[in-house]
């Protein structure tokens, strides 16, 4: 086997007009047979930013068969970290149970149970590539993520400045990512990602509007209320059109689901639970609820599957 490096264009490519692309190839020569095969190499813009692509098979299917991207195993590596993390705040609120301090846990619970939901949310539907672009977007949301479950501290009060400025970061870096598929995407994808940006973009507002009530704790749990809610409804609810994107059912970010409910009602039953573990019959219907709320989410997730 020899290696020929040429700079012979590439092909044309098949669209209106006909653009033809300088790339870089690579001349394969198989010396036993005789034969010569030709492989366009990326370009260095290509190599920056590139369009991820919604997982199909060989056979053209929406629904792709079992792949694993590392970025998934990054993050749940991340979220095991973050409810360690929620979990030693829960013996913080509960050493000195506070109704605001409970709202808050609970709250912040909800915020990075959709957090997990929203990366989930595009793993589930592209495959990612390894450019540079998508790299350091998904690093930085990575980054924001563990900012804002080391800022969490003590919420007696509120949310802090910080926790609430790295959460409208997540927001910006995840509509990052979104941007490649934005700009080169195929129709359907692009509708979807310029309504995800846009989403994205009133997220990031609310988070920044949250930040600057700091001292006003009954006001700040109305606004972070309104976001879980708002995302929440836009994920599992009023998905519309702009969401009917084919994804893949049976991929590892599906399993998420489950994984994520565990963690919410995990938290949940802590801050019910009292000490000694007897509990009034108020307490346990509380526990029951927030269960139910788990497995009504996960159902959703299963019923959107199946229309997909």
């Amino acid at each position: 086997m020899h290696v020929v490096r040429t700079n012979q264009p590439a092909e044309m490519v098949g669209e209106p007009g006909g653009i033809r692309r300088h790339e870089s190839s690579v001349c394969i020569v198989d010396l036993c047979v005789g034969r010569v095969r030709t492989r366009s190499m990326p370009s260095l813009w290509t190599r920056v930013m590139m369009t991820p692509e919604l997982r199909k098979t060989g056979d053209g299917a929406s629904h792709a068969p079992f792949q694993v991207d590392w970025w998934e195993l990054f993050f749940d590596l991340i979220f095991i970290g973050v409810a360690i993390g929620l979990d030693d705040a829960v013996v913080v609120t509960l050493s000195d149970p506070q109704p605001i301090s409970v709202a808050f846990t609970i709250l912040v619970s909800f915020v990075f149970t959709l957090l997990w939901f929203d990366f989930t949310l595009y793993f589930n539907r592209f495959e990612t590539k390894g450019d540079v672009y998508t790299t350091n977007s998904l690093f930085l949301y990575a980054l924001s993520i563990v900012l804002m479950s080391v800022s969490i501290g003590h919420i007696h009060n509120g949310l802090g400045l910080r926790f609430c400025l790295f959460a409208s970061m997540s927001c910006v870096s995840m509509a990052l990512v979104y941007v490649p598929i934005c700009l080169r995407g195929g129709p359907g994808e692009r509708q979807f990602a310029r309504m995800r940006i846009m989403l994205l973009a009133v997220d990031c507002a609310l988070w920044i509007l949250a930040g600057s009530l700091w001292g006003f704790p009954q006001i700040q749990v109305a606004v972070v209320a309104i976001i879980i809610i708002k995302v929440f409804s836009v994920e599992f609810v009023f998905t519309g059109d702009s969401f009917r994107l084919s994804r893949n059912p049976i991929h590892l970010s599906d399993r998420h689901y489950t994984l994520v409910l565990v963690f919410l009602g995990e938290i949940l039953a802590k801050l019910i639970r009292t000490r000694p573990s007897t509990m009034s019959p108020a307490q346990l219907g509380a526990l029951v609820l927030s269960f139910q709320i788990c497995f009504t989410v996960k159902q959703l997730c299963t019923l959107d599957v199946s229309m997909s």
